[in-house]
């Protein structure tokens, strides 16, 4: 991987593109961990609280998007922004509606009488 010079601000810091890189991954690997757990305790959780769960993952499904607008407004032109914006786009359905990530989940609710 070649050295960029290119900086991401941060309030307190810079950091590289290639440190950012590296906080991503090891992110996305404690959150794979993380997740591993809780999903074992899903496996024998009475249905209420899988439902309450899930009712809960709702408002984050709902506000991702949004949330995720804010970050790329932010951001300067790059390989960031346009990955974001593509996780956007899909986030989002693709333009299609009935794609969209609330709009399956709220049909994933309904099937769980939620």
């Amino acid at each position: 991987m070649s050295h960029k010079t290119e900086t991401i601000i941060r309030p307190s810091h810079q950091i590289t593109l290639e440190q950012f890189w590296q906080l991503a991954n090891d992110t996305r690997l404690e959150t794979e961990y993380l997740t591993a757990q809780n999903l074992q305790y899903l496996q024998t959780a009475p249905i209420e609280v899988i439902r309450q769960i899930c009712l809960q993952y709702r408002y984050f499904v709902r506000d991702y998007p949004n949330n995720l607008s804010i970050l790329i407004a932010k951001l300067p032109y790059g390989k960031l922004k346009s990955l974001m914006a593509q996780i956007l786009a899909e986030e989002l359905g693709s333009g299609q509606f009935q794609k969209t990530h609330l709009t399956l989940w709220d049909n994933f609710l309904v099937v769980l009488k939620i």
